[in-house]
């Protein structure tokens, strides 16, 4: 595959997509050289981005950087933040004959979607008939999805006091249903989203243990019974949007909820001619939020044309399960899971 740089082509582009040009800028502080533009707008006045940074030109002019940079200023008893507002004072200059516009050109902010409409509604205004690339794709996009799969869960609790309640609890194996939403800014990144999910499920943890006397047997088991509701929010960043079949990143922070919980230990105490059998009932307090971090990694495919079907497989960590008493922090748990994600979602 060829690999070109500034100084072997004099633009690129992608059908119904982006746009590219080799010019030769000064960046800040850096020497002339050659880079690759990209196009956003191309008219009477002509708007340029490179990595975080916004260009503008009229006609044949020279390029200009905008920019609005921040200093401080040493006021009596205090210092102050003072902004340049540079990029207004060329705006100013390049859109003065729209009277229309020169009030809103006082107060743009220099956002690209706000400098970008300004200079779209300049060239309508001039009557100049502007090439504006990505003009199809909305600047914010929702798609909802539904979800579901299979959460593997493990717990472990750790104790030198409650020796009943602590240990490695069995892996519990449980489906979840619920639905996935992503917000997208297409014309201004088509590779980094943010994404949520609300997925409802309810796994059960247990653990067995048998402690030995000399004149007797006692068995112990713990059961725990949990309903919840994930909302895991992070960031998506996807490798080939353009692509059918394409992979992607996820990695962020989830609030677990435990809506509904009940836990149980039964003890059995077996003697040479006797059995006696107890349960106590909620030996471990529950608590309502847990806090923890995930990420995954996934592939998407377009199914039907305003359809796309995604698997991912996911981990997540989150903080103490049990609401214990502060008095018995010897107690601390931690709860490891494991999710094999399906779907479908809008295109």
């Amino acid at each position: 595959m060829a690999i070109f740089e500034p100084k072997d082509i004099k633009a690129y582009g992608f059908a119904n997509g982006k746009a590219f040009e080799t010019r030769i800028v000064k960046i800040e502080d850096e020497i002339m050289m050659a880079v690759f533009l990209e196009v956003k707008i191309r008219g009477l006045v002509s708007l340029y981005k490179y990595e975080k940074y916004l260009l503008v030109q009229r006609n044949a002019d020279s390029l200009q950087r905008l920019s609005n940079d921040k200093s401080e200023q040493i006021m009596p008893g205090k210092t102050i933040m003072k902004y340049s507002n540079q990029h207004i004072a060329i705006l100013n200059t390049l859109l003065f004959d729209c009277p229309e516009l020169r009030e809103r050109t006082q107060k743009v902010q220099l956002v690209e979607r706000h400098i970008t409409e300004l200079i779209e509604d300049y060239n309508k205004c001039m009557g100049d008939n502007a090439a504006i690339y990505n003009a199809t794709k909305p600047w914010v996009k929702f798609n909802f999805g539904i979800t579901g799969g299979l959460h593997m869960s493990m717990l472990k609790i750790e104790s030198l006091s409650f020796t009943n309640v602590a240990g490695t609890y069995e892996m519990t194996k449980t489906p979840f249903l619920g639905i996935s939403m992503d917000l997208l800014a297409p014309r201004l990144s088509e590779h980094l989203s943010f994404h949520s999910d609300i997925l409802y499920l309810n796994p059960t943890y247990r653990k067995s243990n048998v402690v030995r006397y000399s004149t007797s047997r006692e068995e112990n088991e713990i059961r725990i019974n949990v309903h919840q509701i994930k909302i895991p929010i992070g960031f998506r960043y996807t490798f080939f949007p353009q692509k059918k079949t394409t992979c992607y990143l996820n990695i962020g922070g989830s609030s677990t909820l435990n809506v509904d919980y009940h836990s149980t230990r039964d003890v059995k105490v077996m003697k040479a001619n006797s059995t006696d059998s107890k349960r106590f009932e909620d030996p471990i307090g529950i608590s309502f939020h847990q806090f923890g971090y995930w990420a995954g990694v996934g592939v998407m495919k377009s199914i039907k044309t305003k359809l796309k079907g995604f698997a991912e497989l996911r981990c997540e960590g989150t903080e103490d399960i049990g609401d214990f008493d502060a008095r018995v922090k010897a107690i601390q748990s931690r709860v490891t899971n494991f999710q094999i994600v399906l779907g479908i979602r809008g295109k």
